[in-house]
């Protein structure tokens, strides 16, 4: 965090759709959930959740089930026992994936209408009442990637029949089996800008933590983790958590290591889950870890993710923060030691890499420059598996952050090509103090709604920030005056995400 209160452009995405009636533009990025080994995929795929409709509108449910493969040719009756054998719908969700690199060719044999998406883009819309026949698209995977898909279809009249085949490098035109067809993925994911939860678009409501931490007033903070707590982060509403974890605690070579913290963090992640919380590591080496505040990552940050990320590489509920505020210039110098490191420090795209070696299939986060101020210019990151998000964290140390100006240049304009979250941010009456925050705050947090970037206010527990008291009191913008105590974002952020 700043010493403040008391105190993009597109990823490099192995997806291209291109419609049989030409390219799709702005297509969403994919959510792949494994590696770029073909072998990455611990399970085999059971096929689609299916629901079918007793109306030609998909609009009246009448049964669901897990279709194994689609290819369904019911002539002049039924899908379902019971269902007229005219007037009926049916939508199938899930994921499909990709087993070799190459262009695939999906084709669906319909009679009558059919719709296909995949990773959100429309690749298919052939919804005309029409006799059996064949409809293409063609999009490129990854070897390993996994891709959300959803196949809508109408029977109007006469005879039905549905089919979803493909044909990949090393396959001619066949049925997509059922090892390559999966229900709909659990935990959080990305597709196109947003980022998803359970397969549905999601804007984290969130509150930042330091109890995870090791120093000062974490010390303090720790003393108050507990269900009391998670019942009082519950009341305000918010559905996410984030934690600063102690990178010299966590790295084997640092004299603070401690194999015990690794468990702390272990307890800690598994109540917040249990409270049905998803949660942000972010690898702090400031103050409060007992750090050196490296302005970017260092060999220790590298060790701390190889002793971390295999601990929670299959936890689909919790996110990974490559580095807390790095603070070098947002030009074209400070953002290629950003990105690549420079003699004395790691490059972000090393911790990427890092990451995904130890097998971890989690949504990344990267901050922004200039202690997570400023994403203008940020260079976006290869993620082989597609979940690559970036985080500001819009302080006023900066006063132009107090301009709504500035924030499509800051954050506003990346937000509509990559996930981007707020994962701190509040605005005392102590500390840096801005007199005009009554105003500015409620501005900020709705703009940050219109443009589906999640926050997580910091901090949930230390008093002064967005809380009062041990009673977890939200402090307020009623009254607000600089130099006082008590004013601040939290009882704004609890009304906004109430709601």
């Amino acid at each position: 965090m700043h010493k403040r209160a008391p105190r993009i452009l597109r990823s490099l995405l192995p997806f291209t759709v291109l419609a049989a009636l030409g390219a799709c533009s702005g297509a969403p990025s994919p959510d792949e959930t494994s590696s770029a080994d073909e072998n990455a995929l611990s399970t085999s795929g059971s096929g689609l959740s299916a629901t079918y409709y007793s109306d030609d509108t998909l609009t009246t449910a009448f049964t669901t089930r897990v279709d194994a493969t689609l290819n369904f040719d019911w002539g002049l009756g039924a899908p379902v026992s019971g269902m007229s054998v005219d007037h009926f719908s049916a939508r199938w969700t899930g994921q499909v994936d990709a087993p070799v690199s190459g262009s695939y060719v999906f084709t669906t044999t319909s009679d009558d209408g059919v719709r296909m998406w995949i990773d959100g883009a429309l690749v298919i819309d052939d919804w005309t009442t029409h006799a059996a026949k064949d409809d293409s698209a063609t999009v490129t995977f990854a070897a390993g990637s996994l891709h959300d898909v959803k196949i809508e279809y109408e029977e109007v009249g006469g005879r039905a029949k549905l089919a979803l085949a493909w044909a990949h490098p090393g396959q001619t035109t066949q049925i997509v089996p059922a090892s390559h067809l999966f229900p709909p993925a659990t935990g959080i994911g990305v597709s196109g800008n947003r980022l998803t939860r359970n397969g549905q678009p999601w804007t984290p409501k969130g509150l930042s933590m330091i109890g995870a931490l090791t120093k000062g007033s974490a010390v303090t903070a720790y003393q108050h983790w507990g269900t009391a707590e998670l019942a009082a982060a519950a009341s305000w509403g918010a559905d996410a958590l984030r934690f600063q974890v102690s990178q010299p605690s966590l790295d084997p070579q640092d004299a603070q290591y401690s194999a015990a913290y690794l468990t702390r963090v272990e307890s800690m992640v598994s109540l917040a889950e249990a409270h049905g919380f998803a949660l942000i590591l972010s690898m702090q080496d400031q103050s409060l870890a007992g750090g050196n505040a490296d302005p970017l990552p260092t060999a220790s940050t590298v060790r701390a993710w190889q002793k971390l990320a295999p601990v929670f590489a299959a936890d689909r509920n919790v996110i990974y923060e490559l580095y807390n505020e790095p603070d070098n210039a947002a030009d074209a110098a400070g953002w290629a030691a950003w990105k690549n490191g420079t003699a004395t420090t790691v490059g972000h795209q090393h911790l990427v890499d890092v990451i995904r070696a130890a097998g971890a299939k989690n949504v990344l986060l990267a901050d922004g420059a200039r202690k997570a101020e400023i994403l203008t210019g940020v260079p976006l990151l290869n993620d082989p598996l597609g979940r690559m998000g970036y985080a500001s964290h819009p302080y006023y140390v900066d006063s132009i952050n107090g301009h709504p100006t500035a924030w499509d240049d800051r954050f506003g304009n990346l937000s509509a090509t990559v996930p981007v979250v707020v994962t701190e941010w509040n605005d005392t009456s102590t500390g840096t103090c801005e007199a005009d925050a009554p105003t500015r705050a409620p501005q900020l947090v709705t703009y940050l709604g219109q443009h589906h970037i999640g926050i997580f206010g910091w901090a949930f527990d230390l008093p002064g920030t967005l809380v009062k008291d041990w009673s977890w009191t939200p402090t307020t913008l009623t009254g607000f005056t600089c130099g006082t105590t008590g004013g601040g974002v939290g009882a704004l952020l609890k009304s906004t995400y109430s709601q």
